[in-house]
């Protein structure tokens, strides 16, 4: 027969057992962020008697992130290296160009056009980083002033329209399977495959990772291509929602 103190111990220890398992892993800050979008959402409503949660409101809110969530997978490898990258509102500007442009002859070859503009701007960004060893910081803002040049340069007469029929994929369900797609496939990769682990283990110790064999610099500079490409496809549902680019296409994406 234990002892009553005894027995309160092992029922104390055993609810706090149960209590950190049914917890996330990172405790109870990681339950704080939708809680905060829980309750911005039940404010907002009770400010606009519903309107808010109606199902256009809820459409034209989410019209506004499609584009800005696939562009920040490709800055979230980024910045699980320890990088940044400020070029992300340029290199959009300049593939929706792109897009806007090829999309007279074909509208896959500019999707795919697209891509390749915001993968070779990505490659810029990482050869200078990686080649030469300069901060991602000095890198990023530099490129992200020329091709923000660029942009005004090929929107001086007036915007880039693309073809009229594009804006027929200007559908929710298209840009939420895109969307989707793009967010599940991230999260594949970056949390059960080799390449995933690796970037993981870059952003934790560069050093350690170096000396494990892993080849660092390659996997940085790739990682700025990739994010190019990411930013690069989203351009095509950046087109979509009006048909034209003009100068300050993807201005909001560089902060």
């Amino acid at each position: 027969m234990l002892e009553p103190t005894l027995q309160e111990d092992i029922k104390q220890k055993e609810d706090k057992h149960s209590f950190s398992d049914f917890m996330p892993k990172y405790g109870i800050n990681a339950l704080l962020p939708p809680l905060g979008l829980i309750a911005i959402i039940v404010i907002f409503s009770i400010l606009t008697n519903m309107r808010i949660v109606e199902a256009n409101s809820i459409n034209l809110i989410l019209s506004q992130v499609y584009v800005l969530m696939i562009a920040c997978v490709g800055v979230f490898m980024v910045m699980t290296v320890g990088g940044i990258d400020f070029s992300q509102g340029s290199i959009l500007g300049l593939s929706s160009i792109v897009v806007s442009y090829l999309s007279f002859y074909n509208i896959p070859l500019a999707i795919l056009a697209g891509i390749v503009t915001g993968a070779c701007i990505g490659a810029v960004n990482g050869f200078f980083h990686v080649k030469f060893r300069i901060p991602s910081f000095n890198v990023t803002i530099c490129t992200m002033y020329l091709f923000r040049g660029l942009c005004a340069y090929f929107t001086t007469d007036s915007p880039v329209a693309a073809v009229i029929s594009i804006t027929k994929y200007n559908v929710t369900w298209i840009k939420v399977l895109l969307t989707v797609l793009v967010l599940v496939a991230a999260y594949i990769v970056f949390n059960f495959t080799k390449f995933g682990i690796t970037l993981k283990a870059i952003g934790a110790g560069e050093k350690g990772a170096l000396f494990s064999g892993v080849r660092v610099e390659l996997m940085k500079f790739l990682v700025f291509v990739i994010a190019g490409a990411i930013t690069g496809f989203a351009a095509f549902l950046n087109v979509i929602k009006v048909g034209s680019i003009t100068a300050t296409a993807g201005s909001q994406l560089e902060t």
